[in-house]
């Protein structure tokens, strides 16, 4: 009797099991659900492609609805084909999207290394007019010397020259 009782519950598992294989397939569907799958899984595609992603996913949907009705393989092919292509375009938007920005800053950067050349260049400049200034203040001084000087030794040629007539 136990024979009996395993053979039929043998035959219902075997029926379960052929009608979860009777899903149907489809190569095409399967390649553009891995492809979608992989750009959904990139942060910079879901960042700087979401809408051309989220039209990937639209044409994804529409290939698995015919997939789902019974159309014809060359149908639910298309519209697989036209999904990949769409995601490779949102694969393709966030890379162009990626470079731009590394464009966008390095020209930032660049322009932050000029101003800083700029800036480094007026410094020096105003330094070395600092030290022409230092220098004309001391010779102006050096000048103020050599000029007090002179009037002394005036004053004292005056006094020597004028004890000298007097002394006549």
């Amino acid at each position: 009797m136990q024979k009996n009782y395993c053979f039929p519950m043998a035959l219902i598992a075997v029926a379960l099991f052929s009608g979860c294989s009777s899903i149907p397939q489809n190569a095409s569907l399967t390649e553009a659900h891995s492809s979608y799958n992989s750009a959904r899984s990139n942060p910079q595609v879901m960042n700087l492609a979401a809408v051309e992603l989220l039209q990937a996913g639209e044409s994804l949907d529409r290939a698995d609805h015919a997939l789902s009705k019974g159309e014809s393989d060359a149908t639910v092919d298309q519209l697989a084909y036209m999904a990949k292509l769409q995601v490779g375009i949102a694969q393709e938007t966030a890379k162009r999207k990626t470079y731009e920005l590394a464009v966008t800053n390095a020209s930032a950067k660049r322009d932050k290394v000029l101003l800083e050349a700029r800036t480094a260049e007026a410094d020096a400049a105003k330094r070395q007019a600092a030290m022409s200034q230092a220098e004309v203040d001391e010779a102006r001084r050096q000048a103020a010397i050599a000029q007090q000087t002179a009037e002394q030794q005036a004053a004292a040629l005056a006094a020597a020259s004028a004890q000298a007539q007097r002394d006549e």
